[in-house]
């Protein structure tokens, strides 16, 4: 119990260097965050507008709709995904990334549109089903709750792996066994950090929430009059996101880009998430030895 108390206790403390770190770094290379951010959004907007008529043409059923429309986007999204990350990747350990980054992103597309695919899938086969089933039922709630944070677990896991395919000449296995490795131990942080990020940039599905969930058409036409404050805001939680995945990448592996130790938890904490893995212990030799003397 009182592992389980540190480790939540631990992580909003966790949450709060990323955000004011992410922040002072956007805040210094504001320009080419808005720059890059707003050429990306645009960019996906153009993309999934033009996509809409096609897959209205292909099927009248709603559900189809929304399952087509995603299948036939996310290959340009995992584009600028994977040009997004090199370019962040460059922005926050160099101080400085050129705008032909979001478009070279060739060498890790395949495994972040791979990555996209497989959490679509596991959306539409965990959360989709749990959030759609009639009746308000205990088995259903408990149903939904277990399958989201079976989701969210499963990307905090792998969430790493496109980072390590892009920096080591290795393969998709390796890079899936590293990431889990270089969570290992932070299994819980990864988590608050994917949910809290996520969270932050849902916002900007509003617009499309309006179109999916047949809202009234009152209530609709007011969420597209958010769409242009929704965009900005999605533009800042993007970069938030971008920098945060970065800085954790290298904070995690303690590599000479890595900032400082507040962007790690807590020794005796990120100790205690990982006790019952004895195989892993050895990440936390160092504390180990401190209690000992």
């Amino acid at each position: 119990m009182h592992r389980i108390k540190l480790i939540f206790k631990d992580a909003p403390r966790l949450i709060r260097n990323y955000v004011r770190e992410s922040r002072l770094l956007a805040r210094e290379f504001m320009m080419p965050v808005l720059v890059a951010n707003a050429s990306a959004g645009l960019l996906l907007i153009i993309i999934h507008t033009l996509l809409v008529p096609f897959v209205l043409y292909l099927t009248y059923d709603r559900t189809y709709q929304n399952i087509l429309l995603m299948l036939f986007s996310l290959p340009f999204t995992g584009y600028i995904l994977s040009g997004a990350i090199l370019y962040y990747r460059e922005l926050v350990r160099n101080g400085q990334a050129r705008i032909k980054l979001l478009f070279t992103g060739y060498r890790i597309y395949p495994l972040v549109l791979l990555f996209s695919y497989i959490a679509y899938g596991l959306y539409r086969l965990l959360l989709f089903p749990a959030v759609n089933l009639p009746g308000q039922e205990l088995i259903i709630q408990l149903r939904l709750i277990f399958t989201a944070l079976l989701f969210i677990w499963l990307v905090a896991r792998l969430i790493f792996a496109p980072l390590f395919f892009a920096e080591e000449s290795i393969g998709l296995k390796e890079s899936i066994k590293k990431s889990f490795f270089l969570t290992s131990g932070r299994t819980i942080y990864t988590t608050a950090l994917v949910l809290f990020f996520t969270l932050l940039s849902s916002v900007v599905l509003w617009p499309l929430l309006a179109l999916a969930l047949n809202i009234p058409p009152a209530l609709s036409v007011f969420m597209y009059l958010l769409f242009i404050p929704t965009f900005l805001w999605s533009v800042g939680a993007a970069a938030l996101s971008f920098i945060s995945y970065i800085l954790a990448f290298d904070a995690y592996q303690k590599n000479q880009y890595s900032r400082h130790a507040m962007l790690e938890p807590s020794p005796e904490s990120a100790q205690n998430e990982k006790a019952p893995v004895k195989k892993n212990a050895g990440r936390s030799g160092p504390s180990k030895k401190k209690n000992g003397d």
